[in-house]
């Protein structure tokens, strides 16, 4: 989730994934299903939040390497982060049947999948 928290609703405010606004990915994009979506909430100091959100079930390696950028128009600011999915250092100890690797990737759980969050998920 990205948000700016201002006097007033920022309608300027866009996240950008690897580029594309949010609004605008096309069905084809592994985010796609995060179904982003701004919403605001007004606090009882008078500070507008606004606030752009979605989540993604399971990662995958579609979705490694994706920049998220926040920016406010408005403001002329803008967050940014990476999304860097790496496998932990797992190694064959000949445990399994079959002679795979096991990876475990950091990233958030599916049932707190927002991004910016962290956990962990097992692939």
């Amino acid at each position: 989730t990205c948000s700016v928290a201002a006097p007033e609703k920022d309608h300027s405010f866009v996240m950008y994934v690897n580029d594309i606004p949010s609004h605008k990915l096309s069905s084809s994009s592994p985010w796609y299903a995060a179904n982003f979506t701004k919403s605001t909430h007004k606090f009882k100091n008078g500070t507008v939040s606004t606030d752009i959100g979605g989540y993604i079930d399971e990662f995958t390696e579609d979705h490694n390497k994706t920049v998220i950028n926040c920016t406010s128009w408005k403001y002329n600011e803008h967050v940014a982060m990476t999304i860097s999915l790496q496998p932990d250092n797992s190694t064959n100890n000949n445990t399994e049947p079959l002679p795979d690797v096991r990876f475990h990737i950091r990233g958030p759980k599916s049932d707190n999948a927002m991004v910016g969050q962290g956990s962990s998920i097992t692939c």
